[in-house]
């Protein structure tokens, strides 16, 4: 998986080096340590002061790809994550949820019961985050957004029904204390020690990427 990735992000931030005029290619990178991997290669590109606004921008564009693809590829090695939701205190609640796969559109859906604490936060706030931790990688993906409850539809419940659902659910899909939460992504971040994802200086902050209509940007990374 982490060959694939590497090839992934090489030939993707590459291609876009390939673009770029050969003025912007020979800078000297703003670190002084040669870079491990692509990604590396373009973060220090990136944060070379000579580098023209056209030119970053293009870069930016597909760094911003990669790392999402990055995210995506974590997020689907881990089979539970931590359900973060805050409490009108402010106080932090977190717990392990069985979350479905990422959709193409950045949302995920999980099982739970009407009566949790997390679905009385979640609705108080409208928010939740879900972390994700893959010790393969040395790496973890947070994912913030909005969220919310569908718990009208028994169609939808049953197409996620898994074979250890009885066991939390025993009324099955139609029943009405089961609820499916829904999370629309509005914000990721990503830290991945194996593939060289730990922005400057020392790596100490993940990358930061947010949800921009329907494109996404890098805050930090």
């Amino acid at each position: 998986m982490i060959e694939n990735q590497n090839t992934f992000i090489s030939q993707n931030l590459n291609g876009c080096l390939s673009r770029l005029p050969a003025s912007i290619i020979s800078l000297k990178p703003a670190i002084n340590i040669y870079p491990l991997n692509a990604l590396q290669r373009y973060i220090a590109l990136l944060n070379n002061p000579c580098l023209p606004p056209y030119g970053r921008e293009l870069m930016q564009t597909d760094k911003t790809e990669s790392l999402l693809h990055i995210a995506r590829s974590i997020v689907a090695k881990v089979p539970y994550c931590m359900a973060i939701t805050v409490t009108e205190a402010g106080h932090a609640n977190a717990r392990i949820v069985e979350p479905y796969s990422l959709s193409e559109q950045w949302s995920v859906r999980f099982l739970t019961g009407r009566q949790c604490r997390k679905v009385q936060e979640m609705q108080h706030t409208g928010r939740m985050t879900l972390s994700y931790q893959c010790d393969e990688d040395h790496a973890y993906v947070t994912l913030l957004g909005q969220a919310k409850v569908l718990d009208h539809d028994p169609a939808l419940k049953s197409t996620l029904w898994r074979k250890n659902s009885d066991l939390w659910f025993p009324g099955g899909p139609f029943d009405p204390d089961v609820v499916v939460i829904e999370l629309l992504v509005e914000q990721v971040e990503l830290w991945c020690l194996k593939l060289g994802v730990a922005p400057p200086p020392v790596g100490l902050q993940a990358a930061i990427l947010k949800r921009d209509g329907a494109d996404w940007i890098t805050l930090v990374g």
